[in-house]
């Protein structure tokens, strides 16, 4: 997996506004690279301190 950024956010909004969801109803997609697929408990390991 990889952390996600701005552009794979956007891509899966625009992917709810699209004619291609209109049967997607009351769901929750997670974003996240494949972290919660191995661990239910996302680790932090992996975020940046910024000074």
């Amino acid at each position: 997996g990889k952390t996600a950024v701005t552009a794979d956010i956007a891509n899966a909004a625009l992917f709810f506004l699209s004619p291609a969801a209109r049967q997607i109803t009351g769901q929750t997609l997670v974003i996240d690279g494949g972290w919660t697929a191995v661990s239910p408990v996302p680790s932090l390991d992996f975020v940046e301190e910024k000074d």
